[in-house]
């Protein structure tokens, strides 16, 4: 009851704070200017937004004074070089007679030491509870076996101990790592927080749990898809075949675009090779490593000599920078835009702007860099950053051309998609379906990777017995396959527990279907994979790549053939995933034609018409693109969504309309 009693005090003064904390120039403080306070130890001091911030400590107790600078004043401050040895005499000539307007007792709201104690034995999560944030820094001590983080609280920071030994990641989310761990020692060790000089000071507060997770949130990842081209049809077998493209472009004065990273492992470069562009990589042996890291760095030999060394090492993988490096033609489609639709776009502000000859702004867009130049000349003015962002938005666009490919040669998520000889990943991401074997209701086995080494496509029907739809597709399927079977395999899938296989028995006798059908327990396909209803229909192509994924029942054997063909035969392409949007009148299925789709990437935007059967079909290479309704056609509404996302494998969506008064 004792330690239950004293942890609830220590929550009231944590939470609570302390009373009596005061701003002392308005109590009559005998210090009124900076001057008063300058010669006083500081452990920092800061400027933003013409506010000067100075913490000092006097008789063991800390401060912070906060002054208001003019603009003269303030530009005079920045004026002063910090290498000059003269810099804090004139700092301090310039501020000293300045007035403090508040003065604050910062050791009001440190916690006492016995209030600290008495937090041993709660969790990280009631640390976070009680206001405690982590500031970034944190330790794990392998021969102690414990942890410890530096976590803030207000204006001061504390050194929390732990009992458990964590041997977390490089870089953890601090407060994810600490919530289940138990608190040994929580201490003071005369440290400030950052807070304690920020300029929305609040004596009781400081920043917030949550301000803290958005700073170190793990951004969303975005998968850059890259067409892996196999080695037996890659025009480069060693590095020397890369280099050769290089330098006869350069003997030709061509200069192509390219850029390279070397580690200790791994040699990558990417480049232009005339209409094409490509990444290639090469592994690097430890003796070259060392050989190259002995070269110094102004040596003029230098790259002849990484090139000697580097020439004979054999290409490991090549990609195609296609899907992701747009085509001139692309690209001569924004002239005439503004600033603010590139941003619209996807496109964000890089390295700088230059107004030299042209007004020329420097963009990125997934990992790409772009120049792009525009027809309006910038005024000549001190300060361009001011306004820069208002005049990049309104400017329209003369010309955009791309400028660099650092980040394809660095660690981006590139999601590989496999050439045929190349082997086939399985990943969380990616397109290849995990292989998986059931067991059918005939006792027979079915096995994904066996049907794929005698057919071009595999269908996987999702579905159960007590489904309409399902029921009233199935006899269409069984013709279809019928007429298909040396190249197409079926399979059927139920995940209802009810679907014994005596029900399931029953209802293939009764329907008279004739293809493997199982339950779908244990290969993960329903959790996965059916996220709109039933019947749910993959197909999976030759090369194992989940081709396309739809809900919804198919209504006649035709458009089950029609599938069939579009996936099979020389002229599919696996490379490429297929998305059609089916635009229709609400009222009477009637087909919607003339309604612009775009299917946007973070590099490129296609725009594509509904024609025939009021589709809009577009086809590229397997991305989570962003399609949006762009133009409605006179006479109609849109009653669906505008705009969705896609998932890496080709999807079918069906979009309504009404008639314009309806």
């Amino acid at each position: 009851m004792k330690k239950l009693l004293t942890v609830l005090l220590a929550a009231l003064l944590i939470l609570g704070g302390v009373a009596g904390v005061r701003n002392a120039a308005a109590e009559g403080s005998d210090w009124k200017t900076l001057g008063d306070i300058w010669d006083f130890e500081s452990p920092g001091y800061g400027c933003e937004n013409n506010q000067y911030v100075r913490l000092f400590q006097a008789d063991g107790v800390y401060y912070r004074a906060d002054v208001t600078l003019t603009e003269e004043q303030f530009q005079q401050l920045m004026d002063i070089d910090i290498f000059d040895p003269q810099a804090g005499e004139k700092e301090k000539a310039l501020l000293a007679e300045l007035p403090i307007e508040h003065l604050y007792d910062l050791s009001a709201v440190l916690l006492p030491q016995e209030a600290l104690d008495s937090l041993a034995g709660i969790t990280g999560q009631e640390l976070l509870d009680m206001g405690f944030v982590p500031q970034g820094s944190y330790g794990f001590s392998e021969a102690e076996k414990l942890s410890w983080a530096s976590l803030d609280k207000g204006p001061f920071e504390y050194q929390v101990e732990f009992v458990e030994y964590v041997d977390a990641d490089e870089d953890p989310n601090v407060a994810e790592v600490i919530r289940p761990l138990t608190v040994k020692t929580v201490k003071w060790e005369g440290n400030l927080s950052q807070y304690a000089m920020a300029a929305d000071f609040d004596i009781q507060g400081g920043p917030s749990l949550e301000d803290y997770e958005a700073m170190f949130a793990t951004p969303e990842r975005v998968f850059y898809p890259i067409p892996q081209i196999p080695l037996a049809d890659s025009p480069f077998a060693t590095l020397a075949d890369v280099f050769a493209v290089l330098n006869k472009a350069n003997d030709e004065g061509a200069t192509p675009r390219y850029s390279s990273s070397l580690t200790d492992t791994m040699y990558v470069v990417a480049f232009e090779k005339e209409d094409a562009s490509y990444r290639v990589e090469a592994e690097v042996p430890a003796d070259v490593a060392a050989q190259l890291d002995a070269i110094d760095f102004f040596d003029e030999q230098r790259d002849e000599k990484q090139e000697a060394l580097l020439g004979p090492l054999p290409v490991v993988r090549v990609g195609d920078l296609s899907a992701i490096i747009p085509a001139q033609e692309e690209l001569d489609a924004l002239i005439g835009m503004t600033g603010q639709d590139l941003l619209d776009l996807g496109f964000e502000y890089g390295m700088g702007y230059s107004f030299w000859e042209a007004t020329d702004f420097y963009l990125t867009r997934g990992l790409v860099e772009y120049v792009v130049t525009f027809n309006e000349k910038v005024p000549e003015m001190e300060d361009y950053d001011a306004v820069l962002d208002e005049l990049f938005r309104s400017m329209t666009v003369k010309k955009v051309v791309v400028d660099g490919l650092s980040s394809l040669c660095s660690d981006p998520d590139l999601f590989w998609i496999p050439g045929a000889d190349e082997a086939q990943p399985v990943g969380e991401d990616g397109l290849i379906l995990s292989d998986f074997t059931v067991t059918c209701i005939d006792g027979s086995a079915f096995t994904l990777s066996e049907a794929l080494k005698d057919h071009e496509l595999v269908l996987i029907n999702l579905f159960f017995t007590n489904c309409p739809p399902c029921k009233l597709e199935f006899p269409f399927l069984q013709e279809a396959w019928s007429q298909n079977q040396d190249k197409v395999a079926v399979v059927a899938l139920s995940p209802d527990a009810a679907d014994t296989d005596e029900v399931l028995q029953a209802y293939a006798q009764e329907l008279g279907l004739t293809f493997p059908i199982a339950h779908e327990e244990g290969t993960g396909l329903y959790d996965r994979y059916v996220t709109e209803g039933f019947p749910t229909t993959m197909l999976v192509d030759r090369t194992g790549r989940i081709a396309m994924i739809e809900c919804g029942a198919y209504t006649a054997t035709q458009d089950f053939l029609d599938l069939f063909d579009e996936y099979t035969g020389e002229d599919y392409d696996p490379s490429l995933s297929t998305y059609t949007v089916y635009c229709y009148g609400a009222e009477g299925y009637e087909d919607v034609t003339g309604v612009v789709v775009t299917f946007c990437t973070d590099t490129t935007c296609v725009p594509v018409t509904s024609a025939d059967q009021g589709a809009a079909i577009f086809r590229g290479t397997p991305a989570k693109y962003h399609v949006k309704i762009m133009t409605v056609p006179e006479g109609w509404q849109l009653s669906g969504s505008a705009e969705w996302d896609t998932e890496l494998y080709g999807q079918i969506f069906w979009v309504p309309f009404t008639k314009v008064g309806q």
